[in-house]
């Protein structure tokens, strides 16, 4: 798992965020959490997965990037929602990796 270097983070994380990305970064567990990848094969915008899953073997082999990260399935619709409004606001289109720079 990659963790974008500046990641988009819900609201409901917005005071423990530090302390989370920490954790993430050390390979703790951390229960409900859910995080916003780039997609992994070629198709699709971003997508997101529970952080229990990104911890599995078969997950790891993929080397997900994960550009933001939520409190539940429902904040992490609407931080997927609010990267592509502005990934196509101020481009004018969905290359969300470019975007981020990533690519």
């Amino acid at each position: 798992m990659i963790l974008y270097e500046n990641p988009y983070i819900g609201d409901c994380l917005q005071q423990n965020k530090d302390k989370v990305i920490r954790k993430m970064k050390k390979g703790k567990v951390i229960l409900r959490l859910f995080c916003v990848t780039l997609p992994l094969g070629s198709h699709g915008l971003l997508e997101i997965y529970p952080y229990y899953e990104l911890q599995q073997t078969w997950m790891k082999s993929q080397n997900p990037i994960v550009i933001g990260i939520a409190k539940d399935r429902q904040e992490a619709f609407l931080l997927v929602q609010g990267i592509i409004g502005e990934v196509y606001q101020k481009t004018g289109g969905f290359q969300i990796a470019e975007y981020l720079g990533l690519q």
